[in-house]
């Protein structure tokens, strides 16, 4: 029996995270959650890299004007029952550099590390310079894609919640796990796998237009 939200114990996501306490939410009925995670684990495994690691932002957004996935289009029914609070602060400039805040119903029940963009000029695989930066300020769920496996760049990002044309949360790879709690994306906010379902599972919960996130760069 899963654990009731009231009795979550606040972790960090280099650490394997607790369930939340609802079902996952499954889209395929055919194959169990356990089965469909560890598929999405193998795949991880073969990629060297993480899908916004290739692309731009923008290509990235091309990427994914594919069929399937959900989309959300702007409602005058939004609240803000599930808050994301992002702070994108490079590494050692405060107590909450580089780490994600998640507020149920006004409590914080998580607190994760992830990594964002690098922030500074970078040369994509298709030779476009451009940023690697996160965006700040206020932001919803525009499109979620919950196995997007990229045929271009042969790369996974799993559990993916785009909140800004082509820059999501989602999961990153094991190779980069080491890396979270630093800058090191091309300007997505990535989650260790396990953290990055607990997020998809909390907005299946809620509902995405019941989502807001929010990305600061507080230094002390």
């Amino acid at each position: 029996m899963l654990k009731a939200l009231a009795a979550l114990v606040l972790m960090f996501s280099v650490a394997k995270a607790s369930q939340i306490s609802i079902p996952a939410v499954d889209d395929l009925q055919t194959t169990t959650p356990e089965a469909e995670a560890q598929a999405i684990r193998n795949r991880a495994e073969i990629a060297e890299e993480t899908l916004d690691e290739g692309l731009t932002p923008d290509e990235l957004a091309q990427e994914f004007l594919i069929p399937g996935g959900e989309y959300f289009k702007a409602s005058v029914n939004y609240t803000n029952r599930l808050f994301i609070l992002v702070n994108k602060a490079e590494f050692g400039t405060s107590p909450t550099a580089q780490t994600m805040r998640v507020y149920l119903d006004g409590q914080l029940i998580y607190n994760f590390y992830v990594s964002t963009g690098r922030e500074k000029p970078e040369v994509a695989k298709s030779g476009k310079v451009y940023n690697s930066v996160t965006p700040t300020g206020d932001f919803r769920i525009q499109r979620r894609s919950k196995n997007h496996y990229s045929s271009t760049w042969l790369a996974p990002m799993p559990y993916a919640q785009f909140f800004i044309g082509g820059i999501a949360i989602h999961a990153t790879v094991p190779s980069h796990y080491k890396a979270l709690g630093h800058r090191d994306s091309g300007g997505c906010v990535r989650l260790h796998l396990d953290n990055a379902k607990i997020m998809w599972d909390l907005v299946d919960q809620v509902g995405a237009n019941n989502v807001l996130i929010r990305v600061v760069n507080q230094q002390n």
